[in-house]
């Protein structure tokens, strides 16, 4: 997969990464070493405000974090990351440094949307018809979708019937 370790030291700030990053980041350099306030430089402005939270969220009896955010690359493109770290502490509870990969799920997300906007494209036609559209559910044996709840006079049961004899032929 498309991804890389980092590992962040909290006393110095300084983030070392392995060097897959350059590819997916997008950069120009292969700098494997950054700063977390850097590295923030680079976070779409709409994300910053989840990213470092997750992090400082952490403790000694929950270490671990997730959190997916969007890095504006060098070269142009917006690249979505999910951040999956481990967190260190010291005796006295105090964080000391993380852990963790960064996952590119760009790709992911473009499906996503792609999905939502098919939905949206399949709902919007459905809703509009002046047909009976129905998803039949043949596991379940009942009407998964309907787009309206009375045709022509029938129920919804009425029609979850029908449909549950015509399956069966």
């Amino acid at each position: 997969g498309r991804m890389y370790a980092f590992e962040w030291d909290r006393a110095s700030d300084l983030i070392v990464r392995s060097a897959a990053c350059t590819h997916i980041l997008g950069l120009s350099r292969e700098p494997t070493e950054t700063t977390c306030h850097q590295m923030m430089d680079s976070v779409h402005p709409d994300d910053r405000a989840k990213v470092d939270p997750a992090t400082r969220s952490c403790s000694p009896e929950n270490p671990i974090y997730r959190v997916q955010y969007r890095v504006l690359r060098e070269d142009g493109p917006v690249v979505w990351l999910e951040k999956n770290g481990y967190a260190f502490f010291d005796a006295n509870g105090g964080m000391e440094r993380t852990i963790g990969m960064n996952v590119d799920i760009t790709e992911r997300k473009k499906n996503e949307e792609a999905l939502r906007e098919s939905e949206r494209q399949f709902r919007m036609l459905s809703q509009n018809s002046p047909d009976i559209i129905y998803i039949w559910d043949v596991g379940e044996q009942r009407v998964a979708y309907l787009n309206r709840e009375d045709f022509l006079g029938y129920s919804r049961d009425e029609i979850e019937a029908s449909a549950s004899i015509l399956s069966a032929l």
